[in-house]
């Protein structure tokens, strides 16, 4: 199994977004809150299935945040933020499956800026 490594220094890992936060607009709060999640997810579970589902999650997340003009990229990511969602729910994980869920929202929301995005 690959797991993408992480393009963000491990502390800023830690820093995210509840999911009781209103309207994140900036692309690289979600990602990081994506990380984050995925992260904690790779540290408490133990099933093949669920890691498989988060290096995806990872992969198009990296893809999306490099090149968010590419529209697809963002898709796939939320579809598979949703899967993961439903597999964390079926494993008895309903704290992280709603934080994927919520990711998955947000991140296939209009709400968020198109175009270049600076990680700086």
């Amino acid at each position: 199994m690959n797991i993408p490594v992480d393009t963000l220094p491990w502390e800023s890992l830690r820093t995210g977004l509840s999911a009781n936060d209103d309207v994140p607009s900036d692309p690289v709060a979600v990602f990081k809150k994506i990380m984050t999640l995925t992260f904690s997810v790779l540290r408490s579970m133990q099933s093949e299935e669920i890691f498989d589902k988060v290096a995806v999650v990872r992969g198009y997340a990296e893809l999306w945040i490099k090149y968010p003009e590419i529209s697809i990229f963002r898709q796939r990511m939320a579809d598979s933020l949703n899967i993961l969602s439903n597999l964390l729910k079926s494993a008895g994980a309903n704290e992280s499956s709603d934080e994927a869920r919520w990711c998955a929202q947000f991140a296939g929301s209009q709400r968020l800026e198109s175009g270049p995005v600076s990680t700086q």
